[in-house]
């Protein structure tokens, strides 16, 4: 599903038929289309960040260690006694895993995680100079995700959406309800089905175990 299927979905789940137009266009400037738009990168994000998908989930490297005026106005030096680095997450970081060393990802490292920032006391990437993570990230492709995924995903932008289109609080509390029961189990169920192969030719790609 593209984000356009994604946003007519969320809108399908408010009801009214044909009194409801589908949004043709991410510029159409009709109430609906505002709205979707408006609580697009939310609901992405959070559905995204709800679990370990497999199709978000990234290894890569903090900012350089902060330092002077560049720290955080809440760090008082006061931690320096046990960690001794304090690095800015990826701005694409929704959900934080954990730190590894780079070429050795079973690994887990002592961390601690403060809001949007790392404190560590080891540089685990190749080059020694940051702290290299496994994370979940903030995948707007998506067009790559599993259908189960973009539901979970319309199903939150309509409760966001309901509010503010329809005043109609019990149909909200219908959506919530429908998420969480339905639509997000749905998609954890089908993620947890996937398997990790390594093909003979050394390519790493996910399938879905049990299916051809």
């Amino acid at each position: 599903m593209n984000k356009l299927q994604i946003w007519n979905a969320a809108l399908g789940k408010l009801g009214g038929g044909f009194e409801r137009d589908m949004i043709a266009s991410e510029t159409d400037t009709n109430k609906d289309a505002r709205w979707c738009s408006h609580y697009w990168d939310a609901a992405r994000r959070k559905v995204l960040g709800e679990w370990e998908w497999i199709e978000a989930t990234k290894y890569g490297g903090c900012s350089t260690a902060l330092s002077g005026s560049s720290l955080p106005a809440w760090y008082d030096g006061d931690d320096g006694d046990t960690w001794d680095y304090i690095f800015e997450l990826p701005s694409d970081c929704v959900r934080f895993l954990k730190q590894t060393n780079q070429g050795s990802n079973d690994q887990t490292l002592a961390c601690e995680r403060v809001g949007k920032y790392l404190l560590t006391n080891s540089l685990s990437d190749a080059e020694e100079t940051t702290a290299y993570i496994k994370y979940i990230y903030d995948n707007q492709d998506v067009q790559s995700l599993p259908e189960d995924i973009a539901n979970a995903i319309a199903a939150w932008l309509a409760y966001l959406i309901c509010q503010p289109l329809t005043s109609n609080a019990e149909l909200r509390i219908q959506l919530l309800n429908e998420y969480h029961r339905e639509a997000l189990p749905a998609a954890k169920g089908f993620n947890q089905k996937q398997v990790y192969i390594e093909d003979d030719e050394g390519r790493d790609w996910w399938a879905d175990a049990g299916r051809t």
